[in-house]
This record gives structure tokens, C-alpha cells and sequence, in this order.
């Protein structure tokens, strides 16, 4: 699979990823950019899957592998790389919900509800775990996925992939602005000289959480 990426080119321009053999090899082609979009296009397909229409390809045979796009792109967008990993494994490409030629949700999706999306799907047109390649927002829906649904996932590849901020737990998170709040407290005059004490031991209730 990272050798069908490394000999591809992708015609949007950010690649970075978490293999850093592949930051090297991805670059922009301009001429693959303005190719006439019917030569470029994909088969069509349409499944509805929490009641929005989904449009999307699939071809190839082997273990399957799921290509998500980044935000503002299609299926289309992995053109490239689709057409070399076909030879090798069974790979679907879609436009995620409110993208392309799929439908929109009734209500503004959250993460979550794209990673909710994405085990739908999984499960209805794959029926297998399945190996993840994300490219920037479609990268972060995949971290959520696997995240959330590990089972679900046997290989994850991220390409400039947008990141997820883990705020902990709501206690965690009231014992760090407690941190704040105090560090404001003890640097008053007559109070600094307990503000270490104070500091290792909410360190030991942090570690202890």
C-alpha cells in the first residue's frame, strides 16, 4: 500500500504524513490538475446510509481500503491513487456526507458524527475492519474512527491530516483550571511562599486522575 502512495502523484498540493518516507515523494501535478474531469472521473455508485445518500466508487479486489478525503474535496480527489490501489486490494472512495454528490445532513455534523458515519458504512458496504488512508479533515475523521472503534480498524495512513485536541475528562479538566486559579492565588504577597507545596500536591491529584 505505501508503495502504491510513494509512486503516485496526487494533484492537491499538502501531503504531509506520519511516514516520513512519503513527505519526500508527494508533489504536486499540474498537469494531472487541469486533466479534463471525464477523463478523471469515477465510476458511480449510491448507497444511503443514516438516511443520506452516498455517493461513492468501488473497485479492485483483496482487503479493503477506505480513502477519505480532506475538506472541500470528493472522491475524485484520490484519482491516483485509487487507480494503483485497485490492483492490489478492494478500495472504496467516497464523498463524505455533505461533499460532492452526497446528501447533507439535516443538522451540522460534529466529529463524532462523521466517525458514527464511517462505522455505518463500514459495516453496511464493507463488512469487514478495514485499512484507513485520510488526507487532512477526512485524516481527523479517521483518528476519531479508529479511536472510538478500534476493532473496526487494521491500518490507518494520515496525509496532512488535521489532529484531534484531547481535553481529558470534565474532572481533569476542573482540577486544571483549579491549577490556573490557584497559581493566581499563591502569587499574591504572604501566599507565595506555599505556592510549591501547593503545586506538588496537585500534581499528585492530577497523577492520581
Amino acid at each position: 500500500m505505501i508503495a502504491a502512495i510513494q509512486n503516485s502523484n496526487l494533484y492537491f498540493r499538502s501531503a504531509g504524513t506520519t511516514r516520513p518516507k512519503l513527505r519526500s515523494c508527494w508533489r504536486a501535478d499540474e498537469a494531472q490538475e487541469n486533466e479534463p474531469t471525464e477523463v478523471r472521473q469515477l465510476a458511480d455508485k449510491d448507497t444511503t446510509v443514516q438516511g443520506v445518500v452516498v455517493h461513492f466508487q468501488k473497485d479492485g479486489h483483496g482487503k479493503p481500503v477506505l480513502l477519505l478525503h480532506g475538506w472541500g474535496g470528493n472522491h475524485n480527489s484520490w484519482f491516483p491513487i485509487y487507480e494503483r490501489l485497485k490492483k492490489m486490494f478492494e478500495v472504496f472512495a467516497l464523498d463524505l456526507p455533505g461533499f460532492g454528490q452526497s446528501g447533507s445532513p439535516d443538522l451540522n455534523w460534529q466529529l463524532d458524527d462523521y466517525a458514527g458515519f464511517l462505522k455505518m458504512f463500514i459495516r453496511q458496504e464493507i463488512g469487514e475492519n478495514v485499512s484507513l488512508i485520510g488526507h487532512s479533515f477526512g485524516g481527523q475523521a479517521a483518528i476519531r474512527l479508529a479511536s472510538l472503534y478500534p476493532q473496526m480498524v487494521s491500518k490507518l495512513v494520515l496525509t496532512d491530516s488535521a489532529g484531534i485536541r484531547n481535553l481529558g475528562s470534565p474532572k481533569k479538566m476542573g482540577i486544571m483550571q483549579l491549577a490556573k486559579i490557584g497559581k493566581s492565588l499563591f502569587s499574591l504577597p504572604g501566599l507565595n511562599k506555599f505556592q510549591e507545596k501547593a503545586r506538588q500536591k496537585l500534581y499528585r491529584i492530577i497523577g492520581e486522575h
